[in-house]
């Protein structure tokens, strides 16, 4: 039950993600929609968002997507994910233990490499507020692996940033 509840937690972003990315589809045919989803991953979706952030600041208003830019993305790091996981297909039998190579920092250091340069502070203009739910899904997701293991790190921490994004929205809302 503990991977199904964390897996849906984890793949709940492209929720977030998704509707992050609406506003800068308008107009665009249902089938570039579509496939601009189906392309969309956190790399994809982050280089997206720092994209139309430097447009807003060199002052266009609501930026649209440029097709160009993200299919390029898409379609590279697709390629990449295709032809790495074919590659581990045929090698990973006779590679042996990666880890002691530091394989294994890959992923977490992709996201933090992702989450260091989408670093908001100059888009809140001081409105630190918006930053809790990071804040709480990256103290929560320590100290749950400090405490219990890193198998519930991830979930508990998603959790946390869910938790303090929801209560955060119910308080503008009832204002």
């Amino acid at each position: 039950m503990l991977i199904i509840l964390t897996t849906f937690l984890i793949n709940s972003r492209h929720l977030v993600m998704g509707a992050a990315l609406a506003p800068y589809l308008e107009g665009q045919p249902f089938y570039r929609v579509a496939l601009i989803y189906f392309f969309m991953c956190d790399e994809t979706w982050a280089l997206t968002l720092q994209e139309m952030a430097h447009l807003e600041e060199k002052g266009k208003n609501k930026p649209l997507l440029n097709p160009g830019f993200y299919f390029g993305i898409g379609v590279t790091l697709w390629a990449s994910w295709v032809l790495s996981c074919s590659l581990g297909v045929l090698l990973g039998s006779v590679s042996g233990d990666l880890s002691i190579y530091g394989f294994n920092m890959a992923m977490p250091a992709t996201f933090i490499a992702l989450s260091a340069s989408m670093w908001p502070l100059k888009r809140y203009k001081k409105d630190y507020a918006k930053l809790l739910p990071i804040l709480a899904s990256a103290a929560v997701s320590a100290l749950v692996s400090l405490k219990l293991g890193s198998a519930y790190s991830v979930g508990l921490g998603v959790l946390a940033g869910i938790v303090t994004a929801f209560i955060q929205a119910s308080k503008k809302i009832i204002k």
